[in-house]
């Protein structure tokens, strides 16, 4: 038995139960009604054995306790509100034997043999501040007594027939840190990563261009072609190349007109630089031919074809070039975004 301080001044006697095991302490919301307690939000979630989450416990009162003879000590805690604290403690009335041995004893609950209601359950948050060091040896199969600033207390267990099967459990407390911690632990594990994969190819594209760009006079930039590493790209040609020339020279000689055009595209190339004679025999023989548009601004066209291919491997001066990252998502990262939201 305790007494319990209303916001007026008024002392209640309340019945309370003591457990360490329990982080916070708690008071019905039978009593917080009775006394006219402040309310105020509980910012921690409760828990049972095992981490169970309890959805109760969403406010918390200021709460003055002292022993039921005296005003001295007080002692002030925020307790949480709950329903109820447990059944009616203890569960079934208790041996007669048990009253008397107990009854030389300053008891805090004289009653404490009779089955009754709890009011309040004084947890490790206060338990320190009651206990008074002493501790009364009591015969085998015996509860013990503990000495508080209430009176004496009776705890442990007792070799008695009980007919309730019910038992009653501590409640632990979460912080909602500690919930926010766990929660955000667990998106991390869930979340799609956002670390792009770099392909060793991208890297062998990324140096050679960071080594030997340069920029012209326009402020173009210029780069070397990205060849693949341990290929030659110099394909074998010659055979290719002649074919697509002698082709190309009979269609010249039967249009004057096309093949004037083209000796002018040639020979103003060799004007610009942009291609120069070379000694016999060359390494690698570009095919070429003409495409006429004449609804372009440019007529006549030369293509040059990089994807003819070689006339020993098959491999082609195009298939021995870098082809780039790809710029679109591949299909597992199109249909993750389906299923994955970023959290609040």
């Amino acid at each position: 038995m305790a007494r319990m301080k209303g916001p007026h001044g008024q002392w209640e006697t309340i019945r309370l139960v003591i457990d360490c095991g329990a982080q916070r302490s708690f008071i019905t919301e039978d009593l917080t009604n009775r006394l006219q307690l402040t309310l105020s939000p509980n910012t921690h979630q409760l828990c049972g054995v095992g981490e169970v989450p309890i959805n109760i416990g969403k406010y918390q009162t200021r709460c003055v306790l002292a022993p039921h003879s005296s005003s001295e000590p007080q002692l002030t805690t925020d307790a949480i509100i709950i329903p109820q604290i447990s059944s009616a403690m203890p569960a079934s009335l208790l041996p007669n034997h048990i009253k008397e041995h107990f009854d030389k004893f300053n008891l805090a609950d004289p009653s404490f043999c009779t089955p009754g209601d709890i009011d309040f359950l004084l947890g490790a948050d206060l338990f320190g501040e009651i206990i008074l060091g002493r501790k009364q040896s009591t015969p085998k199969n015996y509860p013990q007594a503990l000495d508080t600033i209430f009176g004496w207390v009776v705890m442990g267990p007792l070799q008695h027939n009980i007919t309730s099967t019910s038992i009653a459990l501590l409640a632990n407390t979460l912080s909602k840190d500690d919930l926010r911690g766990a929660l955000a632990k667990f998106w991390s594990v869930e979340e799609v990563t956002q670390r792009k994969h770099v392909d060793p190819l991208e890297i062998d594209c990324k140096e050679p261009f960071q080594r030997t760009y340069t920029r012209d006079s326009d402020g173009r930039y210029m780069a070397r072609l990205p060849f693949i590493k341990n290929h030659d790209p110099f394909v074998n040609t010659k055979s290719i190349g002649f074919k697509q020339f002698y082709r190309l020279e009979a269609k010249l000689i039967q249009q004057v007109t096309l093949k004037e055009k083209y000796s002018q595209i040639v020979k103003e190339y060799l004007q610009l630089g942009y291609i120069s004679r070379i000694p016999e025999p060359g390494r690698y023989y570009f095919p070429h031919h003409g495409v006429l548009n004449v609804i372009s601004t440019t007529e006549l066209r030369i293509d040059f074809d990089a994807s003819a291919p070689g006339s020993q491997d098959g491999l082609s001066r195009n298939s021995q070039l870098h082809v780039g990252f790809k710029l679109q998502q591949t299909s597992k990262i199109f249909y993750s975004h389906f299923e994955y939201t970023n959290s609040p």
